[in-house]
């Protein structure tokens, strides 16, 4: 079964909780209770999915479910990504990693809080364990989560202090790719969850040049659980003209994909495929790209280092936290 965000965030609490940096902190103990409450709730996820369709309430209480776990994602990715700041090269102020320590013990100590009131809330709207469906915690909470979807609008017209990290991304956009090569290149934004991938891929995507230079630009949001099938259409409506049925008429993968590469022989694309999280769908999925002029561009953003990975990169783009200074810029342009 495909991966999903939930068995991705067990992974991550579980593999957090034996961090050495942890053992002697009060956020071990906190993570730890997150790993139990995550458990408590497993069961009872069947039955809310199910019962989300009929019920506003419970429906609800499957959305706060969802902005709790990207909750408990970010605070354990801000936590990484600092913790590696202060390690490398080693801090000299040991007093920097004791307090984001503390702020992160009290950070999931809050997410903590609000799964204990959700586990106590389930008996209110009836939720009761459903026997027999899944027997892993990814299975069972991977069907709760209404997918994030995002389009290539932009809606942010200010992107503050990235200037550098779309020069960089640019240049390798529009860099030319080895002739012998009929394939595209793969470049990869990494980051974690609300640094900004999808703005910055966005913006990108409508610099002026872009359409001079491609014959084609698509924009698919992947997301956590992607089908094959949904990817493929989703293309497929990218690549066709307007007013064209072909999503329709055609149901069968290899239909899809063969239409797909007709539309895309011999023309220069860029393909963004923004929110990936896992590579099950990759291998069926790159064979698009295989057979076309080698100055196409795929462009990818993920939060996961080591699905980025996979996938034969020509470049990998780590996208950093803001510094103090933009950081507070933009607090000030939000308010």
């Amino acid at each position: 079964m495909f991966e999903t965000i939930i068995s991705l965030l067990w992974e991550k609490v579980a593999g957090f909780a034996q961090d050495e940096i942890l053992k002697a902190a009060t956020a071990k103990d906190e993570t730890e209770t997150l790993e139990g409450r995550l458990k408590d709730i497993q069961p009872v996820l069947r039955n809310a999915y199910n019962k989300q369709f009929s019920s506003k309430e419970v429906k609800y209480w499957v959305w706060r479910l969802n902005e709790v776990i990207y909750d408990a994602f970010d605070v354990i990715d801000f936590y990484r990504i600092k913790s590696r700041r202060y390690a490398d090269p080693p801090d000299s102020r040991p007093s920097r990693t004791s307090l984001l320590l503390h702020e992160t013990g009290t950070k999931i100590k809050k997410i903590n809080e609000k799964l204990n009131m959700m586990y106590e809330e389930k008996n209110q709207h009836g939720l009761v364990p459903v026997l027999g469906e899944s027997s892993t915690l990814g299975d069972s909470l991977g069907v709760v989560k209404e997918e994030r979807q995002t389009t290539s609008a932009i809606t942010e017209t200010n992107i503050i202090g990235r200037e550098k990290d779309e020069e960089v991304v640019l240049k390798w956009l529009f860099e030319e790719s080895n002739p012998h090569e009929d394939s595209a290149s793969v470049i990869a934004i990494v980051a974690m969850g609300g640094v900004g991938k999808t703005a910055l891929a966005k913006k990108l995507y409508h610099n002026s040049s872009v359409p001079d230079y491609f014959d084609k630009c698509m924009w698919v949001c992947v997301a956590e659980t992607p089908k094959l099938l949904d990817l493929f259409r989703k293309i497929l409506e990218e690549v066709e003209e307007k007013g064209s049925c072909s999503t329709q008429l055609l149901t069968g993968a290899n239909a899809l994909y063969s239409t797909i590469t007709t539309h895309l022989k011999n023309k220069r694309f860029l393909l963004v495929l923004d929110d990936v999280w896992n590579n099950a769908w990759w291998d069926e999925m790159k064979g698009l790209w295989q057979d076309c002029t080698s100055w196409s561009k795929v462009l990818i953003t993920t939060r996961q280092m080591e699905v980025a990975k996979a996938k034969g990169l020509a470049h990998l783009h780590e996208l950093k936290c803001l510094n103090e200074k933009h950081s507070w810029e933009l607090y000030l342009s939000k308010t």
